[in-house]
């Protein structure tokens, strides 16, 4: 079973990166920029580790996190913006 550790530093970073047993890491709210860092880090610490984004990322802003070395993306405004229906079926 797949082990996801979220990070909102990089302190946090640097100890979910070198635990064994994390599988994934999920970068939450940090810029394209800062996301180069945390790649180096991962590729010189624990190559096999996969990294994940997340936190503020919309359909207008994703092409700025298409970034070598992000293995997922995820766009939580894919779901913020739905408004719901209420769909029933009465049998009379």
């Amino acid at each position: 079973m797949p082990v996801i550790v979220e990070v909102q530093n990089e302190q946090a970073f640097l100890v979910a990166i070198q635990h064994k047993i994390v599988n994934r890491v999920l970068i939450d709210n940090h810029t394209p920029e800062l996301l180069y860092k945390y790649i180096d880090y991962r590729n010189s610490m624990a190559p096999d580790k996969k990294l994940e984004i997340s936190g503020g990322i919309t359909l207008n802003t994703i092409e700025s996190y298409l970034i070598p070395g992000i293995d997922c993306i995820s766009v939580g405004a894919l779901t913020h913006q739905i408004k719901s229906v209420d769909i029933s079926l009465k049998i009379v």
